[in-house]
């Protein structure tokens, strides 16, 4: 499974959630239509996250910015 998910949650939300989880995170980048697409740094940290904010996973494709620089974590 991919280390990459969108959630329907804010950035500052996602990595609130992450940080409670222990969870490393690559890059967070805000959708525009609302939510994050979230990358973590390794499976097991996706895994836990795609766990415990199973009510915030978005299914099937998402839009996202063309031009989005990510920050790095």
């Amino acid at each position: 499974m991919s280390r990459a998910m969108n959630l329907s949650i804010s950035e500052d939300d996602a990595v609130a959630k992450c940080a409670e989880l222990g969870v490393e995170i690559s890059v967070v980048e805000p959708l525009p239509e609302g939510g994050v697409h979230i990358v973590c740094r390794t499976q097991e940290g996706s895994d836990i996250l795609r766990l415990k904010a199973k009510a915030h996973l978005i299914a099937g494709p998402v839009k996202r910015s063309a031009f989005y620089q990510a920050r790095q974590w």
